[in-house]
């Protein structure tokens, strides 16, 4: 599932190029509803780059971590609905028939785009809300995903007595596709960190400005940020900084504290425009499996930020496309 793009695909037989999966890959000769789209069709056209091959729609996409996926455009009968529970079908989806994939799909079978664009499963479904509820990466139980009137924030189960708090989407013109949100500042604790606001501000030529993205890992943060995050931890937290290169992040601590050093890490609060996501500390550090060191799960990037799922780890987020604005509380994402 992901915010960040549009596009639905699924490996397809027979794969000229494709990952490991648990699950045989999808045969279109057994399936009595599946129709290739033609290079004419109005879906084609809403492809960014799209292409012909005898009479059939191609597509080629590619997303920022270097995965791509290419094959046919082609429309389908989705099935939602868990083994015991009522089955609701949806005819007519377009979705992508891959036979090219590259990159690390961690063991699933595709994606499923939830960006604004027209071929996006909210999009082709056409609810005005959708929420979903990621459970911590340790645990288990799968996540919860809810569309329409079933996407609800007031009865979510919060132990915690967190208000629901809500802040507008930002439209990029440059990319319009995607869930930008106006973010102020960030604090650590009780201190508020010496960042420019400009950093966070969409620039003119499209550059810049804040993504919340439930297909990106890792919060990757605009460097003047980030470099105010490390200096407020390194103040924060009275260990010695250390790098783990195994894992590609800069900003670990030697973990766990000698018995004489007590060590409180503080939250992490964004500050959005009428909002305030508090990260407890489980929500943005780890443990490094391989060295044991305390580290920030955030990366440093040159223009832009992104946040990441780990970041949503136990969050209700509620994305009400409708009224163009995100509502998000704290929850028991594994119970509700």
């Amino acid at each position: 599932m992901d915010t960040g793009s549009d596009l639905i695909w699924t490996q397809c037989a027979p794969c000229l190029l494709c990952a490991d999966q648990p699950t045989p890959y999808f045969d279109v000769k057994k399936s009595a509803t599946y129709r290739a789209l033609p290079c004419r069709s109005s879906r084609c056209a809403s492809l960014s780059s799209p292409s012909c091959f005898k009479k059939m729609c191609v597509y080629q996409y590619y997303y920022g971590d270097t995965a791509s996926t290419a094959g046919v455009l082609a429309n389908e009968t989705f099935t939602f609905g868990a083994a015991n529970s009522t089955k609701v079908r949806a005819t007519n989806i377009a979705f992508g028939c891959g036979s090219l994939n590259a990159g690390d799909l961690a063991n699933s079978s595709g994606m499923v785009g939830f960006g604004r664009g027209p071929l996006s499963l909210v999009s082709q479904l056409g609810p005005s809300r959708f929420s979903y509820c990621l459970t911590s990466y340790l645990s288990a139980t799968p996540s919860r995903l809810y569309f329409g009137v079933y996407a609800n924030l007031s009865s979510t189960n919060t132990s915690s007595g967190s208000p629901v708090q809500s802040t507008p989407f930002v439209i990029n013109p440059a990319l319009p596709n995607m869930y930008f949100l106006s973010l102020k500042a960030i604090s650590l604790g009780t201190k508020l960190l010496p960042i420019d606001p400009l950093v966070f501000a969409i620039n003119d030529d499209g550059t810049g400005g804040v993504i919340i993205d439930s297909g990106t890992s890792i919060t990757w943060l605009q460097q003047d940020a980030y470099e105010a995050v490390r200096r407020g931890l390194v103040s924060a937290i009275p260990l010695p900084a250390m790098n783990d290169t195994d894992i590609g992040l800069d900003t670990c601590f030697q973990w766990p504290p000698p018995p004489n050093v007590t060590v409180t890490v503080p939250d992490l609060v964004f500050h959005f425009d009428s909002a305030n996501m508090t990260l407890l500390p489980e929500n943005y550090m780890l443990i490094a499996s391989t060295t044991g060191y305390l580290c920030l799960v955030m990366a440093p990037t040159g223009v832009g930020t992104i946040i990441g799922n780990y970041q949503q780890q136990n969050l209700h987020l509620l994305y009400d496309i409708g009224n163009s604005f995100l509502s998000f509380v704290p929850a028991p994402c594994d119970i509700i």
